[in-house]
């Protein structure tokens, strides 16, 4: 067999050619090669810069302190056949006097880390090396208009290949790594905020964007922060990390008002979330529940790093942000949740105020302004079918009459003139609000926090789905196939069981337990007096859950174009409903005035087991009719027959509870 033919060694490839182990003609960018194949081309070096027009001349600045005369720098000839030698000997020289001083934290006096030990350091590592490399490019683009654009082409090629380095370190990182993979973390959100300063501006095709920027170079961070932190000798043990302050204990200066009620504004803000998300389907629902949990930790974290940021010797820690703030948040931010983006934004503002000291902070919040814009669906722009309710008026007037039908009779009921013992009517309204608000969102909450992990750990990979299916109207159940998997889905015996629990625990055990609730706080404030109060008080919470309920059903059945039969379903829960959750609250009234004024020894769970029970039978028996007509969730029966037979179990089991009301009300002698 002939030898193979031999030929001269060149690494000036471009990197296609070398991950597919071919020669490159390195005629490009792009080459010859690249464009058979019709692949990108990227060089190894910063290929942009191979036919830039040669630059000349010099000028003189002062460095960021001020004080020393540095001389400018001038891109390298392009033409010479050192070109890229002495471009990396240049920027190794302008690390080494300048930009070393932006990585540096006063308070750390770690100046001389890295200005001498980081290129040391970067000899024996390339992610190093080319990080360092990337950094002062950008640097010296973000100090001249001359040659910029040349540096910005440089400083992407090396931040490329630092990245791609880094990244096949990162599942094997070795002791003798421990300290350039530690630095390196450290240089990746400033290379983040560095390479999107000079990317296009966000809308033209194809131009980086600085949030996906900063989230790639945050998973790149966090895969390193996962190995280390199985590392905690070496942590200890590192210069560096000694020489750092713990974020817990820098002080903290007050905030100005201006800052400290934009943070409350933000944090406001998402409170209201779980609270207006309770028209939502439920899956929707899960999800603000999370969003909402992570962009708290995330504004609590936001308010104490502007509040220990303020010193100019604190300020690397700026850059902390968002790794403390966690996982959950950066999901929240790829789901493009607007109040997780707000709050990004906001740091951004929190940057900005470095950008008078530190270059790469510099335009930080006109950077984030700009694609930080959470994206605007088809749905938010345009809808078909009926129209949504705020196009709806009369329509909503005349359903928002009917649901408060209940309300008004509450009210008239217990304003009666010939009435001698009357509960205050301040308490009573105060109590329909609370429960009809406060209540409402804690129960969604509790409700989406329980009902999760309960899908998991029953339909496990099919959790998602099941919820899913359990949210869709009837109006979106289209073709025979979508019915026969929602068949198929309602005969498994682990979605029985799911009914089973969430009619006994997230409907019947949350909702009586609220009301069983307001009767004790109102008892604790001293605003139970008379036994009559022991009824009022829970009922009208009662009223004002269940009414709140039925308005957010109203709405979102005419906000998802849903069918008419959701809006028999609102007359039904008034007329039907409403009545029903009024004497459950009623009954537990008079548990709790027979244990506090009978002093009859009763349980919590005494009191509230009748209606926590017979609740939860009348959700399950509704489930369990949708579900044997092969629905997943509630779906209106459709047929007469289907229809009366749900109405016949519903008044039955009421029927069954007024009876016992009845009772009890007559045993303990109780005229309302």
């Amino acid at each position: 067999m002939p030898p193979r033919r031999s030929h001269p060694k060149s690494r000036r490839g471009c990197l296609t050619c070398k991950q597919r182990h071919v020669k490159c003609p390195e005629d490009g960018p792009p080459c010859t090669a690249c464009k058979n194949r019709g692949t990108p081309c990227e060089y190894v070096g910063p290929a942009s810069s191979l036919q830039t027009t040669p630059s000349s001349g010099s000028a003189a600045v002062t460095d960021g302190d001020g004080d020393v005369e540095v001389a400018q720098p001038v891109f390298p000839n392009s033409g010479s056949a050192q070109h890229k030698h002495m471009l990396e000997l240049q920027l190794m020289n302008r690390w080494s006097t300048v930009t070393y001083k932006s990585m540096s934290t006063p308070v750390a006096n770690d100046e001389y880390i890295w200005q001498t030990k980081v290129p040391a350091m970067s000899l024996e590592h390339d992610f190093l090396l080319h990080g360092l490399f990337a950094i002062t490019a950008f640097e010296i683009a973000a100090s001249t208009e001359r040659d910029r654009h040349d540096y910005v082409g440089a400083g992407i090629a090396y931040q490329t290949l630092a990245v791609s380095s880094f990244r096949t370190q990162l599942p094997n990182i070795q002791p003798d790594s421990f300290e350039a993979m530690l630095c390196f973390s450290l240089m990746l959100m400033v290379l983040a905020l560095a390479s999107a300063k000079f990317s296009p501006q966000p809308g033209e095709l194809g131009s980086p964007n600085m949030v996906q920027s900063m989230l790639t170079h945050f998973e790149l961070l966090r895969g390193c922060a996962v190995v280390m932190d199985n590392q905690p000798a070496f942590i200890e043990q590192s210069p560096y990390i000694r020489r750092l302050k713990r974020f817990a204990e820098l002080p903290q200066v007050p905030l100005d008002a201006a800052a400290d009620a934009a943070i409350s504004k933000l944090s406001e803000a998402n409170e209201l979330r779980v609270a207006s998300s309770i028209t939502d389907p439920y899956e929707r629902r899960v999800e603000q529940v999370a969003c909402w949990q992570a962009c708290k930790t995330a504004i609590s974290m936001l308010r104490e790093c502007w509040s220990k940021c303020a010193d100019s010797e604190y300020k690397g820690y700026a850059l902390a942000w968002l790794n403390m703030a966690g996982e959950d948040y950066v999901k929240a931010i790829k789901a493009n949740d607007g109040i997780a983006l707000l709050t990004l934004m906001y740091w951004g503002v929190l940057a900005e105020t470095l950008g008078q000291e530190i270059w790469w902070a510099k335009d930080t919040r006109q950077a984030m302004d700009s694609s930080s814009t959470p994206r605007s669906t088809d749905s938010d722009r345009t809808h078909s079918g009926r129209p949504r309710l705020d196009n709806d008026a009369g329509t909503f007037v005349g359903v928002t009459a009917v649901m408060t039908m209940p309300s008004i009779l509450l009210w008239a009921w217990e304003n009666r003139p010939q009435l001698e013992q009357k509960t205050d009517n301040t308490t009573l309204v105060w109590t329909y609000i609370a429960v009809g608000t406060l209540g409402m969102s804690s129960v969604i909450v509790l409700q989406g926090l329980l009902a999760y992990p309960v899908a998991v750990l029953l339909f496990r990979k099919d959790a998602k789905e099941y919820i899913k299916e359990s949210t869709t109207s009837e109006d979106k159940i289209k073709d025979a196939a979508h019915r026969e998997r929602r068949l198929a889905m309602s005969r498994r015996w682990q979605y029985w069981v799911f009914m089973f629990v969430f009619a006994l625990v997230m409907a019947g055990l949350l909702e009586e337990g609220l009301k069983y609730l307001a009767l004790i706080a109102a008892r604790r404030y001293g605003k139970v007096i008379s036994d009559r109060d022991y009824i009022t008080i829970p009922v009208a919470a009662a009223v004002g859950f269940a009414t709140v309920e039925n308005m957010a059903t109203a709405y979102g059945a005419f906000r998802n174009n849903a069918s008419k039969r959701l809006l028999l379903t609102i007359i039904e829960r008034t007329v039907f409903g409403i009545p029903g959750h009024a004497m459950t609250a009623a009954l537990i009234g008079v548990n709790v005035l027979a244990r506090d004024n009978r002093l009859e020894p009763t349980t919590t769970w005494q009191v509230i087991q009748q209606p926590v029970l017979l609740h939860a039978l009348s959700d399950f028996i509704l489930f369990a009719i949708s579900a044997y007509h092969g629905n997943i969730g509630w779906v209106h029966p459709q047929g007469r027959m289907e229809i009366g037979l749900t109405l016949s179990c519903v008044v039955g089991i009421q029927l069954y509870l007024a009876s016992i009301l009845k009772g009890k009300l007559y045993q303990y002698g109780i005229v309302l």
